[in-house]
């Protein structure tokens, strides 16, 4: 694990569970996501593209966003930007990628940078770290 920054208050999404939104093109990475974080008990909003990404963060409050770096439309420096253009966004962002991105993540303004795959140990050290989640397995 690289960069990481200290855990800001996060607000409960619907019903008091944590909204996550996971950002990530290939499909079979972004099921086993969303499953791992829903069975920690988060409420998990996905997105397949920058673009969409874009506009999720903007339409909708989440305690946790975790992108991809290489994703279709936009990847996450040109999302990260968009979104910059329309004023600070607070809610913790995680860079993720097979790939390794620490500095771009540190450049961008992300929280941390965390390789794939997320597997469960590390998405519940991810929900601790950056959220007020209560873990629920």
């Amino acid at each position: 694990m690289a960069t990481e920054a200290s855990k800001p208050p996060a607000a409960s999404g619907d019903k008091g569970k944590t909204r996550v939104l996971v950002c990530e093109d290939d499909i079979p990475t972004l099921a086993q996501m969303q499953k791992t974080f829903q069975l920690l008990g988060c409420d998990v909003v996905t997105a397949t593209t920058g673009t969409v990404a874009l506009y999720k963060i903007r339409a909708e409050k989440y305690d946790l966003v975790l992108m991809d770096y290489n994703m279709p439309l936009k990847d996450a420096s040109q999302t990260v930007i968009a979104l910059a253009e329309h004023g600070k966004y607070t809610t913790p962002m995680i860079l993720i990628s097979a790939e390794d991105h620490e500095r771009d993540a540190r450049e961008l303004g992300f929280k941390a940078f965390y390789p794939k795959p997320i597997t469960p140990a590390v998405a519940e050290k991810i929900l601790l770290r950056f959220t007020n989640a209560k873990i629920s397995k």
